[in-house]
């Protein structure tokens, strides 16, 4: 499930910035070089944002268990 929310944003982000892109009047190397950029940037942080959210749920879990104790 993480690999799948995070491929399909950094997907969409490439998207994007491919159509934005092509209507610059770059060339077509700085045009790819900058999509893969962004689409590789956005899998990896997309994958970070998903660590860091599971680390805090999981953190979360344990201090409803332990006030449930008291």
């Amino acid at each position: 499930m993480l690999l799948f929310r995070a491929g399909s944003v950094a997907f969409f982000n490439g998207l994007v910035t491919l159509i934005i892109l092509l209507v610059a009047p770059l060339g077509l190397a700085a045009v790819l070089t900058c999509t893969m950029a962004v689409t590789f940037s956005s899998l990896v942080v997309g994958g970070i944002a998903e660590g860091v959210v599971r680390y805090l749920g999981a953190a979360d879990g344990v201090v409803l268990r332990e006030r449930g104790r008291d």
